[in-house]
Order: structure tokens, then sequence, then C-alpha cells
């Protein structure tokens, strides 16, 4: 698809994600994909088919379309920029409420 197109489906975000110690972000997924930079912290961002990725500072990791996740930042918080490409229009974030009552969260 040319460049132009996808301009036309497309938005890119740019965010600043900021876990507090001791918190859990909700089971969720975004429509696009992703480019995590980890700024402080070492969160682990858990994935409902793949193991977890545990976030390093100066580290960056790319993630697939969809991918359920929530963070933990195993009690110390965290600070990551996270870089999407989304589907235009869409929805932020979608909260995965059946993941979160499957307990896998925890």
């Amino acid at each position: 698809m040319p460049l132009a197109s996808r301009r036309k489906t497309k938005d890119r975000l740019i965010d600043l994600v900021e876990i507090p110690p001791n918190q859990k972000l909700d089971w969720h997924w975004h429509p696009g994909e992703e480019l995590h930079y980890y700024l402080e912290g070492d969160p682990v961002i858990e994935l409902a088919d793949a193991p977890p990725i545990v976030g390093k500072p100066g580290h960056g990791r790319a993630r697939g379309v969809q991918a359920a996740t929530p963070g933990d930042c195993r009690g110390k918080g965290a600070k990551i920029n996270v870089f999407r490409v989304h589907t235009k229009g869409a929805p932020w974030r979608y909260v995965d409420e059946a993941q979160d009552r499957e307990g896998k969260s925890e």
C-alpha cells in the first residue's frame, strides 16, 4: 500500500505511560502496532498468548497488533514511551474484561 494511502487509514500516537509503584494496569489491547521504549523501572508486560516481556531502561520492544496486556511494575513504578500506529478513528484502548475475570493479571 502506498504511503499516502496509509496516512488516510492510520493514526500515529506517542504516549508517555507512567505506572505508579505497586500498581498494575488492566488487561487491555490497542488497535494497532506498538513500540515500547523503557525509560524507568523494570515493568513486566504480560501477553495473553506469549511469554512476558521484562522491560529494561534504555531498551525497546516492538509489539504486534492487538496483543492483550497488563503492566506490572514489581513495586518500583515505570515510565515507558509508547509509539503506536493505530487504525484511524478507532478507540485508543480496549479493556479486556474476560482476561481480568480469568485471573491472568494477578
